[in-house]
């Protein structure tokens, strides 16, 4: 779990650096706005993960090795992001000898996900994302953690708009214009 946290840890203070860097120029750079709503996104989204991973730890009996399940299930959906990658590039590169030595080494770090009979681990399969994170802790939270995390979530929302290209980006972008 060290190695999760210490990446969270790292990966927030350098991001928060880099939005302090551009804020400090925002009067004269307007245009600086949508990076640090992009970046306040990813930082708010492994915050609540984070949030998540201990209140399930919490949650349980056997606290550690719950812990070490949660933590599995965000390097599983990691490996399934980079899996849906993989079959794009495979798309591009094919039979590449050096692209096939990679999709090899690949799938044989997938193997860590399944169980003696070579399916799934039960447990991986039970992976929130965001939403229902954010369910989950509202379900556990009373008004004051409640209302911390509903103002964590509305920014997570409107930065997923600026992320997610769609109908609601081009009002947000004039907006901050």
């Amino acid at each position: 779990p060290y190695n999760f946290f210490f990446s969270i840890v790292f990966k927030t203070i350098h991001t928060l650096k880099a939005v302090n860097f551009l804020l400090r120029d925002m009067e004269n750079n307007h245009f600086f706005l949508i990076s640090c709503g992009l970046s306040m996104r990813t930082v708010i989204s492994d915050l609540i993960t984070t949030e998540y991973l201990i209140f399930l730890s919490e949650d349980s009996n056997d606290g550690d090795s719950k812990l070490l399940e949660s933590i599995e299930m965000q390097y599983y959906d990691h490996y399934n992001f980079r899996k849906k990658r993989m079959d794009v590039y495979d798309s591009l590169y094919g039979n590449d000898p050096e692209f096939l030595k990679i999709k090899k080494d690949f799938e044989e770090d997938g193997n860590r996900f399944l169980n003696s009979e070579g399916e799934i681990k039960s447990y991986l399969k039970q992976n929130k994302h965001i939403y229902g994170m954010v369910k989950s802790l509202a379900a556990k939270y009373k008004s004051e953690g409640k209302e911390r995390l509903a103002c964590a979530f509305e920014c997570y929302d409107i930065f997923s708009m600026l992320e997610h290209f769609g109908e609601k980006t081009m009002p947000l972008i004039s907006e901050s214009a």
